[in-house]
């Protein structure tokens, strides 16, 4: 999850940095459903946290201007 976060600097159009934050979204969900007990996986309750944990962990270079 940490690389793709972190590639996006080197991509250039913001579809291609949208599909980034996309891709470490879906495997986040994707987890969150896998050690989920309940039917349906992990809501946003789940969800933003650990986003904003692998946000933070992964530190990508120039993310605000990437996400601007």
């Amino acid at each position: 999850m940490t690389i793709v976060l972190n590639e996006m600097d080197n991509r250039i159009t913001p579809l291609e940095k949208l599909e980034c934050m996309v891709e470490c979204f879906k495997t986040i969900t994707q987890v969150l459903e896998l050690a989920s007990a309940k039917e349906g996986g992990g809501g946003a309750d789940e969800t933003l946290p650990i986003m904003i944990y692998v946000i933070l962990k992964a530190c990508p270079k120039r993310l605000h201007s990437n996400l601007k």
